[in-house]
């Protein structure tokens, strides 16, 4: 019998689980539905639960009910077999409405995701909290932007890998006030579909690596990578890097949803040292200021900030790092 294992351990076909039963749309209206079934009756469970055994009515004991351990509230309450019946209907409807999701695939414009989590019923009036891990493995970046970004088309394109903890408590606040999120993602061969802000990190790329910035390639590909978690509606990104050819940045720092605030601290490493992006003799007047930029490999060291809001972002030198070293 060892040879057939194999066809004697078959799960039954009428066996539905969270992970076999949902294929369709009708799938989850049909589970929907069974959560509604058992408020059927839940009225006539409450007047008679509640009105009986408050004196207000006087059940009349027959052969299919036995009312009189509710009209008298004797001990043996809990085994009658109405009283099994209504809190066993209350709370499987219960345990329909915290539907625990093992898995549900998801998938918008070209890019799929993959959660894993549950709807749970809170202690109090205020609701229910939304708790899914969820994963986006090979996902468009443009994709996601769309969601976001009220423009017609978004503002930077790739490929983009995502995992995070979504936390959606009940209340009355505001979707973005209330979300929490606990995650790290990574954007790869990242670009700007604006031309100027391309031609920008074009440009870039070839000054940080000692190159004439004007013989720059059409396209420069860019690297992004980092963690973040979102409180409150404030952003905070413990760490972020972003790549091009010749130029690594490194940031920290908070975003303000709400306010639109930007607080970043960081530095951006260079192939070359400040001197070498430029020329003639803007050059020989930066060959000083190398000293206090330049990296023990080569290159430079340059530690800026980034502050201002989202719609006036400004950029400058870190002073007090630079007066540190």
């Amino acid at each position: 019998m060892a040879s057939c294992n194999k066809d004697l351990n078959q799960v039954p076909i009428s066996a539905s689980t969270t992970a076999t039963f949902y294929k369709s749309p009708s799938d989850f209206l049909q589970a929907t539905n069974a959560i509604y079934a058992d408020l059927h009756n839940y009225p006539v469970r409450l007047a008679n639960m509640s009105e009986i055994r408050s004196d207000n009515i006087y059940g009349v004991s027959v052969t299919v009910r036995d009312w009189d351990p509710v009209n008298d509230f004797s001990p043996s309450l809990a085994a009658n077999a109405y009283v099994t019946e209504a809190w066993g209907t209350d709370f499987n409807g219960i345990f329909r409405a915290n539907t625990l999701l093992d898995q549900v695939d998801a998938s918008f414009l070209q890019t799929s995701l993959t959660a894993k989590g549950g709807v749970i019923d809170n202690p109090g009036p205020d609701g229910r909290t939304t708790t899914l891990d969820v994963t986006i493995d090979k996902g468009r970046l443009e994709d996601v932007l769309r969601m976001a970004v009220k423009a017609p088309e978004p503002p930077m394109v790739g490929a983009l890998t995502l995992t995070t903890t979504f936390v959606l408590p009940p209340g009355d606040r505001d979707v973005v006030e209330k979300l929490q999120l606990d995650g790290a993602f990574t954007i790869a061969g990242a670009r700007f579909t604006s031309g100027e802000t391309q031609a920008k990190i074009n440009g870039l790329s070839q000054r940080t690596r000692g190159k004439n910035p004007e013989a720059a390639p059409a396209h420069v590909s860019s690297q992004f990578a980092g963690a973040f978690k979102l409180r409150n509606g404030r952003l905070t990104i413990p760490h972020v890097t972003f790549d091009v050819p010749g130029a690594a940045i490194r940031l920290s720092g908070t975003y303000g949803l709400v306010s639109q605030q930007i607080d970043f601290t960081g530095t951006v490493f260079t192939d070359a040292k400040i001197s070498e992006m430029t020329t003639g003799f803007k050059s020989l007047l930066l060959k000083p200021v190398d000293l206090l930029f330049n990296k023990k490999d080569g290159g430079s060291a340059i530690p800026v900030t980034i502050g201002g809001t989202r719609g006036a972002p400004s950029f400058g030198l870190d002073k007090g790092r630079i007066l540190k070293q």
